[in-house]
């Protein structure tokens, strides 16, 4: 994925991040500075280097609707809002990671959540199948169906590292992400409360374009071996 298609991508009427900068600024000027980005998402990744302003982002709280009560927290969802400059790397790295999944066959097959071309019917469609063809041979079908809670924040760091050098990605890509997953911190802001700066280094940020195949990596040997 080249940097003028991540830049394309930018939903424009999303809520900036701490440096205020909106995605409709980027898009109007991605002729101009794309050359600039490339460089600098490059530069990035062959040193495997997050700069540390990137790695500071602000968590807003909304609250659910239709709660009974909203003195407890989970009657609130947080929402992060990364710096912008951020996400378009995340989008540069989520698409080579995911080009390079599909190209050496890097995730199980029956893997379909988060891949292009795979869409909940798909998964309908081999799930049915596979419960017809027990049928067939006279079997009973027995399904599991796991609720992950927290999925992204329970990520293990070391697992995540290891899973992906394990399906061979390459470790420029590896120490890339090892970086953008370190100290990280986030201010939370409710009403007209704003906290200090909070660390954050644990599990996958939410909202990152880049969380999602990051976490197919991490559960993956769970689907390898059906």
């Amino acid at each position: 994925m080249k940097c003028q298609d991540a830049l394309a991508d930018l939903s424009p009427f999303k809520a900036p991040g701490p440096s205020g900068i909106p995605n409709a600024a980027l898009i109007h000027c991605a002729d101009i500075i794309r050359g600039t980005y490339a460089n600098i998402l490059n530069a990035c990744i062959q040193l495997h280097y997050h700069p540390p302003a990137w790695k500071k982002f602000t968590t807003i709280t909304l609250r659910k609707p239709g709660k009974p009560s909203y003195l407890v927290p989970k009657a609130y969802r947080p929402i992060a809002l990364e710096d912008t400059s951020s996400k378009v790397l995340e989008s540069v790295v989520a698409r080579r990671l995911a080009g390079l999944a599909e190209m050496h066959g890097l995730l199980p097959a029956n893997h379909f959540g988060g891949r292009a071309g795979r869409t909940t019917t798909d998964a309908v469609l081999f799930l049915t199948q596979r419960v017809k063809d027990a049928w067939r041979k006279g079997h009973v079908a027995t399904v599991l169906f796991l609720d992950i809670t927290s999925a992204f924040p329970s990520v293990n760091h070391a697992r995540l590292l290891h899973n992906l050098r394990k399906r061979q990605v390459p470790e420029d890509l590896v120490l890339w992400i090892q970086d953008f997953l370190s100290d990280r911190c986030t201010q939370v802001k409710f009403d007209d409360f704003t906290s200090e700066p909070l660390h954050a280094s644990s599990g996958l940020p939410q909202g990152s374009p880049l969380s999602p195949i990051l976490y197919l990596f991490y559960s993956a040997d769970l689907l390898a071996s059906y």
